[in-house]
C-alpha cells in the first residue's frame, strides 16, 4: 500500500523521552473523600463521568469540596522549566470517586474545552508513574513527597489566568521540590471520564543501547503536546502515535533523548531498522527511509480508538511503506548498525 501523507500531530522538538514519567486533604499531605452534590449553583465548569453515573459542578460546588494545596511545575519537551508555583483544588482521585472510583483496570481522561486530552493510569491516579525533574538543575529526581494529581482552580492563592482556566490540572506535590513534563498539565479542564483502560503491555528497543516502551510510557509520549503525531492513510483512516525516528533516536547512541538524540551521521551511512511482532512478523526499514520518512509512525490508536487485536499494541504506519512493512502486533525494534 502505498498511501498519501497528511500530518495531524504535532512533533516537539527532536528526540524522544520514553520514560513516564491522589491523594486528598483540606491540608497538604492529608486524605479525605469527595462529596458527591449535583445541585445547581451557578454555570457547571466541569462534568465528571464515571461507568453509570455523571457529576457536575460549578466552581462554587467544587470550591466547597475538600482541597489540596501543594506546588506544581513543569519542564517542556526543550528542556524549558517553569518553576513550581502553589496551587489549590481537587484530588484527581477524589473527583473520579464520587462517581464511583479508578479501579485497577481503568483510567482517568482529562478533557480541555478544545477537545485535547489526557490519560492517566489507576497508578499515576495515586501518584505514581511519573517521571519528576530537579526544578533548578533540570536533572531527574525523585520527588521527596507524594504526588497528587490536582483539578486546580487557584494559583498563589486567586484564581488561575483565563490562558490556564478557570480549571487546570498539574501535578503537585507538599513542597516546591520536583517539576514534570508538561503535557501531564493540562489547561482549560472541562471534564473528565473514567473507562476501561488498554490492557498492558511492553515492547521493548535495542540498538546502540537499550529501552522499554511500557504501555504508560508510550500514552505518555504518544501525547499531542509531547512526540505524539499522526497521518492518514488513503483509506482516511486516522493513525496516531510516535514517529519512528524518535524512538530510533532513542537507542541508537548513548544519546537518549534531548535536541540531537537521533543521529543522523549513523543513519546517513545506512543500518537496517528490524521491527518484529508477536505473531513473527518482521519489517525491515533502512535507516535512511527512517530519516527521510518522518511521518512514520509506530502507531497505537486508529481513528480515535485503540488498536484492534490483529494489530495491538502497535503498528507501523505511514507514506512509502508497502503491504509487507505495515506489520502490527510489534513487540520489538532492533538496530542492526555494523
Amino acid at each position: 500500500m502505498l498511501a498519501r501523507t497528511r500530518m495531524l500531530g504535532v512533533l516537539a522538538a527532536a528526540g524522544v523521552v520514553l520514560a513516564l514519567v491522589a491523594g486528598v486533604g483540606c491540608e497538604s499531605g492529608e486524605s479525605t473523600p469527595a462529596t458527591d452534590t449535583t445541585s445547581a449553583a451557578g454555570p457547571t465548569v466541569l462534568t465528571v463521568v464515571g461507568q453509570e453515573r455523571t457529576v457536575t459542578y460549578s466552581m462554587a460546588q467544587l470550591q466547597d469540596l475538600p482541597s489540596y494545596t501543594g506546588y506544581a511545575g513543569i519542564k517542556s519537551s526543550v528542556g524549558v522549566v517553569t518553576a513550581p508555583e502553589k496551587y489549590t483544588g481537587v484530588p484527581l482521585e477524589s473527583l473520579a470517586a464520587a462517581v464511583g472510583g479508578v479501579g485497577s483496570s481503568e483510567g482517568v481522561t482529562v478533557l480541555a474545552e478544545d477537545g485535547y486530552g489526557m490519560t492517566f493510569s489507576h497508578d499515576q491516579i495515586t501518584g505514581a508513574g511519573f517521571t519528576t525533574f530537579d526544578p533548578a538543575t533540570s536533572a531527574e529526581r525523585p520527588p521527596a513527597g507524594k504526588l497528587t494529581l490536582l483539578v486546580a482552580y487557584a494559583r498563589e492563592g486567586g484564581p488561575l489566568s483565563d490562558e490556564e482556566g478557570p480549571l487546570r490540572l498539574v501535578v503537585a506535590e507538599e513542597r516546591p521540590d520536583v517539576v514534570v513534563d508538561g503535557h501531564w498539565s493540562v489547561k482549560l479542564v472541562a471534564r473528565v471520564e473514567v473507562k476501561r483502560a488498554m490492557g498492558e503491555w511492553s515492547a521493548s528497543v535495542e540498538g546502540g543501547t537499550r529501552s522499554t516502551i511500557t504501555r504508560a510510557s508510550y500514552v505518555s509520549c504518544a501525547s499531542p503536546g509531547c512526540h505524539g503525531s499522526g497521518w492518514i492513510d488513503q483509506e482516511d483512516r486516522r493513525w496516531e502515535g510516535i514517529p519512528l525516528w524518535l524512538i530510533v533516536g532513542s537507542v541508537d547512541d548513548g544519546r537518549t533523548h534531548g535536541a540531537g538524540a537521533f543521529n543522523r551521521k549513523l543513519a546517513a551511512r545506512g543500518y537496517t531498522v528490524e521491527l518484529i511482532g508477536s505473531t513473527g512478523a518482521k519489517a525491515f526499514l533502512d535507516s535512511r527511509f527512517v530519516m527521510k520518512h518522518k511521518n512514520v509512525l509506530l502507531a497505537g490508536k486508529v481513528d480515535g480508538a485503540e488498536l484492534p487485536p490483529q494489530d495491538f499494541p502497535l503498528r507501523l504506519v505511514g507514506p512509502g511503506l508497502t503491504d509487507d512493512k505495515t506489520i502490527g502486533r510489534i513487540t520489538k525494534v532492533l538496530l542492526r548498525v555494523e
